[in-house]
């Protein structure tokens, strides 16, 4: 087997996995359903997946895209990317190969890893591919005559391009650095006291940019974590049960699904002694349900974003249900401030939009200096949110400026299924908002005028949609309006769409109306 060695001038994220497997070789790292791998045959994983990716001629700077489930493999392909000095393009799993096909195109992989499970989707691809390579293969490569040269990226180079469409449609790559994630990693350790006799779950998929940032702290503290392949209520109470966990990480409506869950069961969840929430607003009621879901465990609300590692604030425990709308305060190496129009800092109590740096902050968007320089201006990252301090200095987050939809912890952007709808040849004008849902947080709600004597029906649109966009975008409820609400100058004013179609949901509560007038 060969060694993933480093020079400490010049080191990467793979450094977090060798130095574990060096000092806890033995020690449990990864539980993904009836598999089980210790550091040191984790180590082995990356060492054989470098292997392979070397072999195919992939080498330092290469971007390689991910697509695939939560597995053992997957994370050791991602060590072996980072030890290559190669860039990992984690897909999404439930796009449509049009949505990959785009994202591919934009960042122009060397090579498409992917699991049995996605292989089916392959095919469905309308582009050319590049190389591809099966993650049960590459893992498994043969290392004996395998040339492993050092590899020496600095900290500051690119290791992971997370894909997150703006408010316009356009697919943005976030470039997150070895540096980036190593802060993130660090920021995590410190707020959650975090080490080796932690146990955790990790039931959100790897694409997402929160669970890549565990992993990676999971790896530098030894901890064992347990993949799920997929989410399941009733297979996350029982591996937490089962395994004894710890900790847990979760957006809103998971934890709402295993809350319904366990009071139809009996559960030994006495174990967990952390849970956190983010990636989308948690209600009181919710707060209120998760600690007396896990009664022993310290509750936190993180706030972040892809661009940012993701994290930027935390709500401690002790804030937890004193302070429920609030995101908490800033992590060890972020700074965060709430600032005007002319990005002034404003006082506390004054409404402004929330701006943070840092380390953990990405290099840019791939390939898009335009956008580059919108959001990082001054040193500073223009979240894009808007909210205000309280005189504790706990920060609170009020509206959403880009008018991002979350629903079920998932970024869905308007804009992009506003284009879809749009292209329908019976469609005049359509816009998408987020409506507030017991479930969900939010659901995807359209608006369509028709063109003058066209006629469609909503199933019609709808089946439109379910061909060219993932089904967690395709709108769940849909209007036919006259007109949509616009000022003088034509902008669309949303907030009042928002108010007429929660009208219109109350007189017709199962959506999709064939013809609903203003």
């Amino acid at each position: 087997m060969h060694n993933l060695t480093y020079r400490s001038r010049a080191m990467s994220l793979a450094i977090f996995l060798s130095r574990t497997a060096s000092r806890a070789p033995a020690k449990t790292a990864i539980i993904c359903g009836n598999d089980r791998v210790n550091y040191q045959q984790l180590f082995h994983l990356a060492t054989c997946a470098a292997a392979a990716f070397r072999a195919q001629g992939i080498g330092e700077g290469a971007r390689v895209a991910i697509l695939a489930r939560n597995s053992i493999s997957y994370v050791a392909a991602l060590f072996g990317l980072m030890s290559c000095g190669c860039v990992a393009v984690p897909l999404n799993t439930r796009l449509t190969g049009a949505e990959i096909a785009l994202l591919l195109t934009h960042c122009k992989p060397a090579a498409l890893v992917y699991d049995r499970a996605s292989e089916g989707k392959l095919s469905d691809i309308p582009t050319e591919l590049p190389p591809t390579l099966c993650l049960d293969i590459i893992s498994h490569y043969n290392t004996t005559n395998a040339d492993a040269p050092v590899v020496q990226p600095s900290w500051h180079d690119p290791a992971i391009i997370l894909y997150t469409a703006g408010t316009t449609g356009s697919p943005k790559g976030v470039v997150l650095t070895h540096a980036n994630l190593l802060w993130n990693t660090l920021n995590y350790t410190a707020a959650y006291c975090m080490g080796p006799a932690d146990r955790e779950l990790a039931p959100t998929p790897l694409f997402h940019v929160s669970t890549l940032g565990r992993v990676f702290t999971y790896v530098f503290n030894a901890v064992t974590f347990i993949l799920m392949p997929t989410f399941d209520a009733q297979t996350c109470l029982e591996l937490i049960q089962k395994e004894k966990i710890t900790s847990i990480t979760q957006v809103p409506t998971m934890y709402q699904m295993l809350y319904e869950t366990a009071r139809r069961g009996c559960y030994d969840l006495s174990s967990v002694t952390r849970a956190v929430t983010g990636a989308a607003p948690m209600t009181e009621q919710g707060r209120r349900q998760l600690v007396e879901l896990f009664p022993n465990a310290a509750c936190y609300n993180l706030y972040g974003l892809t661009e940012a590692s993701p994290g930027v604030t935390i709500t401690h425990a002790g804030d937890f249900l004193k302070k429920p709308t609030s995101v908490g305060r800033p992590l060890l190496s972020v700074n965060v401030k709430v600032v005007d129009e002319h990005d002034l800092p404003v006082p506390e109590g004054r409404m402004g939009e929330i701006v943070c740096c840092g380390p953990n902050v990405m290099r840019g968007y791939y390939a898009d200096t335009e956008a580059t320089a919108a959001t990082l201006r001054r040193g500073w990252l223009h979240t894009g949110d808007e909210g205000f301090y309280d005189a504790e200095g706990c920060l609170y987050i009020v509206a959403r400026k880009k008018e991002i939809i979350i629903s079920g912890g998932v970024n869905i952007y308007p804009g992009e299924v506003e284009q879809v709808l749009s292209a329908h040849p019976a469609v005049f004008d359509a816009a998408v908002v987020g409506i507030p849902d017991k479930r969900w947080g939010e659901k995807v709600v359209a608006a369509v005028v028709l063109r003058h004597a066209a006629t469609a029906s909503a199933e019609d649109i709808l089946q439109f949609c379910r061909k060219r966009l993932a089904s967690f975008k395709c709108p769940k409820e849909l209007f036919f309006l006259d007109s949509l609400p616009r000022n003088a100058a034509q902008k669309l004013l949303k907030q009042d769409l928002v108010q007429q179609l929660q009208r219109l949901q109350c007189s017709s509560p199962y959506g999709f109306q064939e013809k609903k007038t203003t």
